[in-house]
């Protein structure tokens, strides 16, 4: 077995939708490649009327289906487990967990536990969930049926400074205004993709950019510029979000900046990687703020 150290990049939701799991036939028997993600990269799209994962979505309902049909679960993680500090984190997660002095104390630290799950990817039933969004006009190679595919997710770090609530709120409700000054540290070693080598994920991530608002020939274009093999590429809607490249902690980050929307405040989020751990910072105060607490990591 293959152990490159690279990550296959997963665009968020539309990807989501093409890694339809299954029970692995003959896993053992395939020969795969490991990846790991190495940078992260944005790519702005103008999001249509469906929303990925919604309830009101057209694409939620049957891709809510196609999922629970094919997911196989071998590692499923339970409640994150509260710690006193970022020490006992540490020794829990496996990997040294940093903190924010220029932040105070955490209010909470928590480990999640590992996870993992496989999946058969179905050419036939994606084009039909593609289909039910009404794109039916974007094609799904053929190529990728059957290829049987891993993931890996190691433990994770949460640390909540400020006011912040028991548990992080879902992503749809705004957070009271007592709420407003939480800081959300999370570290998270790379998670482990292992794939049949010869799967096209350039072809796959086409497919998914120009679900996700992208148009066939932008989507083409972009997918051509991406090494899909060690790069997480987030797509991120140009109308109501912006992003820049900054220093951070040694290396480059990705700044990303949301005013208010409707009942959402508003805030930022701050993302980097470094030494095969991925970094997100995110709250609802001023983004100088995830910069300077950045500064402070210890």
């Amino acid at each position: 077995m293959s152990k490159t150290p690279v990550w296959s990049a997963a665009v968020v939701g539309a990807l989501a939708l093409l890694f339809s799991f299954a029970p692995a036939r003959s896993w053992g028997q395939r020969f795969l490649t490991m990846l790991r993600v190495q940078k992260v990269a944005i790519v702005p799209v103008e999001v249509p009327a469906l929303t990925f994962g919604g309830s009101n979505s057209a694409f939620s309902k049957p891709l809510a289906q196609l999922i629970s049909d094919n997911v196989l679960v071998t590692m499923k993680p339970g409640s994150p487990k509260p710690v006193s500090d970022p020490q006992a984190a540490s020794e829990m997660a496996g990997f040294h967990a940093r903190s924010l002095s220029a932040l105070g104390t955490p209010q909470r630290i928590s480990v999640t536990d590992e996870a993992a799950f496989q999946l058969t990817l179905d050419q036939e039933r994606i084009q039909a969930v593609f289909a039910e969004a009404g794109r039916s006009d974007i094609p799904v190679p053929a190529s990728i049926d059957g290829a049987l595919i891993a993931v890996h997710i190691p433990r994770a770090v949460l640390m909540q400074y400020g006011t912040c609530p028991h548990a992080s709120p879902a992503p749809s409700t705004a957070p009271t205004p007592s709420h407003t000054a939480c800081t959300e540290f999370v570290q998270l070693p790379s998670p482990i993709v292992s794939v049949p080598p010869g799967l096209n994920v350039a072809a796959l991530a086409e497919a998914g950019l120009e679900l996700a608002g992208m148009n066939a020939a932008s989507a083409h274009a972009f997918s051509q510029t991406v090494d899909w093999s060690s790069t997480l590429v987030i797509p991120l809607p140009q109308n109501i979000s912006s992003y820049q490249t900054v220093p951070v902690d040694g290396v480059n980050g990705t700044l990303i900046e949301a005013p208010p929307h409707g009942r959402l405040p508003g805030g930022y989020t701050l993302i980097w990687i470094k030494n095969g751990i991925i970094y997100s910072l995110s709250g609802n105060a001023s983004p100088d703020s995830a910069l300077l607490a950045a500064s402070s990591l210890s």
